[in-house]
């Protein structure tokens, strides 16, 4: 069992039925972004409820079992190691299909929507794999809420920043910082028109350093190669892309520059663990292929 499946497992076993309300003090509205609520819990099969996402957007995680979303007539499957993000506003009925367990974060702030609307592409409800980073910051702030220590309102947003950071970037090899010039490239990946091709020497350019040093630089503060980093981001982009029904996966293919459809699966099915038209299978089960 890899690190990320015994963490799980010890979230579950110690960590049911926590959670609390998170008052929130005069630095975390003034900064536009804190937690409201938080929570860890093994919700019932059959269990139905609505996400109060009035005025809050709401990250969860499903540790184990698996739950569904209805929006607009149209069901999402969430299973087990899946992440979602629901933005405010958002009508979804939500159903506990195999016992699900459950962490959530519900993030508060009148800054919250210019921070995460980036990584939504203009849907309601984004779907991914989370990782052992998001999970070992997001379970620290249910703890926090449900005990209430001196200092928890800074410690709960100190892990809230670090979760956000993990949601848009991937983690740091060891504790090294991202310099100015790599987080520059990282920025331009993500702003970037995946349709287009974008080469070593493209990116090097960004970063304003020889190739070869670029891509030293680029691996060793990340963690991954800069052509993994963009492979691993034009997959996310696909992902995003296949709960609209009109589009093939030849069509979502071409849309994060990718000529041959059989690479991309390919490229996907290393990424993910399964082929494009199984994700779309079990993720959006109303859909064929």
């Amino acid at each position: 069992m890899n690190n990320l499946g015994k963490f799980e497992q010890e979230i579950i076993q110690n960590a049911n039925h926590m959670g609390g309300v998170n008052q929130p003090i005069p630095i975390d509205l003034h900064s536009g972004l804190y937690i409201s609520k938080a929570g860890a819990r093994q919700f019932p099969r059959g269990f139905s409820y609505n996400p109060d996402v009035h005025s809050h957007w709401e990250w969860g995680a499903v540790l184990e079992g698996e739950m569904t979303f209805k929006m607009d007539e149209k069901y999402w499957r969430v299973p087990a190691g899946s992440g979602y993000l629901l933005r405010p506003g958002a009508a979804v009925q939500a159903q506990a299909i195999q016992a699900p367990f459950l962490v959530w974060l519900e993030i508060s702030g009148h800054g919250v929507t210019s921070a995460l609307e980036d990584i939504m592409d203009g849907q309601s409800l984004r779907l991914d794999k989370y990782t052992y980073e998001q999970l070992y910051s997001a379970i620290k702030i249910p703890s926090l809420l449900h005990e209430k220590p001196l200092g928890y309102n800074f410690l709960a947003n100190s892990y809230l920043w670090r979760f956000l950071a993990y949601l848009f970037y991937p983690p740091v090899s060891g504790d090294a910082p991202i310099s100015a010039d790599i987080r520059k490239v990282i920025n331009h990946i993500g702003q970037a028109d995946f349709s287009y091709p974008m080469s070593l020497a493209d990116l090097a350019t960004v970063a304003k350093l020889k190739t070869e040093t670029f891509r030293k630089r680029f691996e060793t503060e990340t963690g991954i190669s800069p052509t993994q980093y963009v492979i691993r981001q034009r997959m996310r982009r696909a992902k995003s892309l296949m709960d609209d029904e009109s589009r093939s996966l030849a069509d979502i293919s071409l849309l994060v520059g990718i000529e041959n459809p059989y690479y991309f699966s390919r490229l996907f099915h290393k990424q993910e663990g399964m082929s494009p038209s199984a994700y779309r299978r079990r993720f959006f089960p109303e859909q064929g292929t």
